[in-house]
């Protein structure tokens, strides 16, 4: 948050998703070298990756500085002030502008000329590269007078004649109008059940492999019996699930279940002084809800950063029960010792 944002601004908050959709692509990777090894070798690995993980390595350009010691104060002042052609520029209808792209000398003189501005160039302030640095805030504030002269789609065409590398910053609803979409199957036919006409598809795309079809997500508590008997629960014993809230079926969702006591309550969270104990501090909770899921003999799922936090291994060490990964191979029964 620190690093996406405009000099003098506050610093601003990620869109939804523009961490969890890199991390599931990572995650889906790392899933595909893993199936790889065990073909090859017949050997299982553990495949895990983070959000925290993931932020890092997006933002390495600049956060590999402050790793070896770079002055990022340093770094964060020049970001206060960058040069004219690192900023975006507002046009007469409100649109932006940038112009990054324009690195070499002959395309610096195709910019003036389409902004009708060669004139900034004879100006001893701005004839030469590190003349338009020294002089950047003024060169800046010329430039942008021009570009609020005309419109977002005059100036467009004028930098496609003079052959300018410009970039329209794009609204959300002009970008789902972009023909390329559809060509490369980027936005695909949803499924008619749930009355969305168009969908975003995943962006891995294999010649050799068919796409799976689009599906409806199921509704909450919709398979509950189906995966409780598929866990050897028998009808009595889901029938007391559901009856005491610890499941629920569609329509119908869990009660309240954290009141039941951890198996623990003597111990820290940490379990202090237990030298086998496996580190975890807790968030919230989840000691208490994992305790609760023993107690009634239910599986848990987790999903999160798995990095940050081990909950799964604490809570089997409390249990006193071996955690079990289930192996991928058809008919593998699930054994403390296999790995997916």
């Amino acid at each position: 948050m620190d690093l996406v944002r405009g000099p003098g601004s506050n610093p601003t908050h990620s869109l939804p998703g523009m961490g969890d959709h890199p991390t599931a692509v990572s995650l889906f990777a790392g899933l595909v070298m893993a199936l790889l090894h065990r073909e090859r070798t017949g050997e299982g690995s553990l495949v895990s990756t983070s959000l925290l993980a993931n932020g890092l390595w997006s933002s390495a350009a600049v956060t590999q500085g402050a790793l070896t010691g770079a002055d990022m104060d340093a770094h964060r002042q020049r970001q206060q002030e960058p040069g004219f052609l690192g900023k975006l520029y507002e046009t007469r209808d409100g649109r932006w502008i940038g112009i990054t792209m324009v690195r070499a000398g002959n395309e610096i003189k195709q910019l003036f000329a389409a902004l009708d501005a060669t004139d900034l160039l004879d100006d001893e302030r701005f004839s030469t590269t590190p003349a338009q640095y020294e002089h950047r805030s003024a060169l800046s504030a010329e430039v942008a007078a021009r570009f609020s002269r005309r419109t977002a789609a005059e100036w467009m065409a004028t930098f496609a004649q003079h052959g300018v590398p410009a970039a329209l910053a794009p609204r959300s609803e002009d970008a789902v109008r972009d023909p390329q979409l559809e060509a490369n199957s980027m936005v695909i036919d949803g499924d008619p059940s749930t009355g969305v006409g168009k969908l975003i598809n995943h962006p891995v795309q294999v010649s050799a492999l068919k796409r799976a079809d689009v599906r409806r997500a199921p509704d909450p508590g919709e398979h509950t019996e189906q995966i409780l008997r598929e866990a050897g629960f028998g009808s009595d014993e889901i029938d007391e699930l559901l009856s005491n809230g610890a499941a629920g079926l569609r329509g119908q969702p869990p009660r309240n279940v954290h009141c039941m006591p951890p198996l623990t309550p003597d111990a820290s969270a940490n379990d202090a002084g237990t030298a086998d104990a496996p580190y975890y501090r807790p968030v919230a909770d989840e000691i208490e809800i994992f305790s609760a899921a023993f107690a009634a003999r239910l599986p848990v799922l987790l999903k999160g950063r798995r990095a940050a936090a081990r909950p799964d291994s604490s809570s089997t060490w409390r249990g006193g029960s071996p955690r079990i990964q289930r192996s991928r191979r058809s008919g593998s029964p699930p054994s403390p010792a296999t790995k997916t």
